[in-house]
């Protein structure tokens, strides 16, 4: 019973030794560092002490361990001697059969441990030829993404089209003009994703010079209008070109002797009311058209305002035209003003003044020369509109008319 226990305990063994050489050649096969938790030492100790094990079963007599104890030793010298003959004889054949034994199934681990150890080398070189492939491929695939990677950086064949200068962006446009300010003529109206070389620029970057593929060379207003790809700082300044002079139709001489009948009605566009202007700047003043006789005209005013309780002074500005708009330079000492429209009919001569009984209402706009309005309402004050003094101003919106 105990030679078994001996044989089984060798057989388990050599089979947890097997079982843990499969688990470290898959464990090697399949991690790229090659290291497992298993250590080849330990399972070679396993091989051997199952080796020993086994061995030792067929290299003790069976007889040995199945003897009676001492308390039998009577019956043993009751045997007669041709049963101790014959023993001693099968004892002999015993242990000669378990020296076979023994030098068989070492000789079987000694195989079993050679292909084991054969396999495993084979398995690592496996392993390794693995590791070294995937690692060459990775290293391949890093090469060739750093080589994208410098080749974009460098701007070497790329197939992107270069970035332009600028791009207009206001939804309806904008126009090209002759220079950096809505008193320049207007040269043509671009479109909105239309493309731009930068030429110059005025000092604050409001107003920049261009080159477009069809009109050609002009000004633009840049906030808001237009999205510039490059640093406008980096582009030279350029001095603008004379203002234009403002043509307007002309101005009828007044005598001194005609009377006129005046009417209010005409509703006012430009300026807007509460803007400031600076002193000097030209600006076109607009209002609503009227059907005028061959007497009539319009008188635009631009009076200092000095409130209702006071009289009111001289105008400042006071032109008379049969066109619906005329520029004017606002050559008028800083403070607050408004301007209004009135229709005058010529009377004949000897006529007085008078006002027409059904006048319209007075419209009036309130704006500032060089400084607010004085009575202009919280956030509704506003910068001038750029329309004088070679552009330093702002445009008031993204439509083209106004730009």
């Amino acid at each position: 019973m105990q030679l078994n226990l001996i044989l089984w305990l060798g057989v388990i063994i050599v089979v947890i030794a097997f079982i843990f050489t499969l688990m470290k050649l898959i464990v090697m096969a399949t991690r790229n560092n090659g290291n497992s938790p298993i250590s080849f030492g330990w399972i070679i100790a396993a091989w051997i002490l199952g080796i020993l094990l086994i061995s030792g079963y067929f290299m003790i007599p069976g007889d040995l361990l199945d003897t009676p104890s001492t308390n039998s030793t009577a019956t043993v010298e009751a045997a007669t001697l041709q049963a101790n003959t014959t023993q001693t004889a099968i004892a002999v054949a015993s242990a000669t059969d378990a020296v076979n034994a023994t030098e068989t199934a070492m000789a079987e681990a000694a195989t079993a441990e050679a292909n084991a150890t054969q396999t495993a080398i084979m398995a690592a070189s496996a392993a390794d030829a693995a590791n070294a492939t995937e690692t060459a491929m990775a290293e391949a695939a890093t090469a060739e993404a750093n080589a994208t990677q410098t080749a974009a950086d460098e701007g070497v064949e790329l197939d992107l089209p270069p970035l332009a200068d600028a791009i207009v962006i206001g939804p309806a446009g904008l126009r090209l003009r002759s220079g950096p300010g809505t008193n320049y003529n207007i040269i043509d109206t671009l479109n909105n994703g239309d493309t731009l070389i930068i030429q110059g620029r005025i000092a604050n970057n409001d107003w920049i010079q261009v080159f477009a593929d069809n009109p050609g060379l002009g000004w633009v207003y840049v906030p808001n209008l237009v999205q510039v790809n490059v640093a406008l700082n980096d582009i030279p300044v350029v001095e603008p070109p004379p203002t234009p002079t403002p043509t307007s139709s002309p101005t009828p001489t007044v005598t001194p002797t005609v009377g006129y009948q005046y009417e209010f009605g005409p509703k006012l566009y430009e300026p807007k009311p509460w803007v400031v202007y600076p002193a000097g700047t030209v600006k076109e003043f607009m209002w609503e058209q009227y059907e005028l006789g061959p007497d009539q005209y319009y008188s635009v005013r631009v009076v200092l305002d000095v409130g209702q309780d006071n009289p009111e002074p001289e105008a400042c500005i006071h032109i008379q035209t049969r066109e619906p708009k005329h520029f004017l330079t606002l050559e008028c000492p800083e403070g607050s003003y408004y301007w209004s429209v009135v229709v005058a009919t010529k009377l004949p001569e000897g006529g007085e003044h008078e006002w027409h009984e059904d006048s319209a209402k007075n419209h009036k706009n309130p704006f500032g020369i060089g400084v607010p309005h004085k009575n202009t309402p919280p956030g509704g004050g506003g910068g001038g509109d750029g329309n004088g003094g070679g552009g330093s101003g702002n445009c008031p919106g993204p439509d083209p008319d106004d730009c």
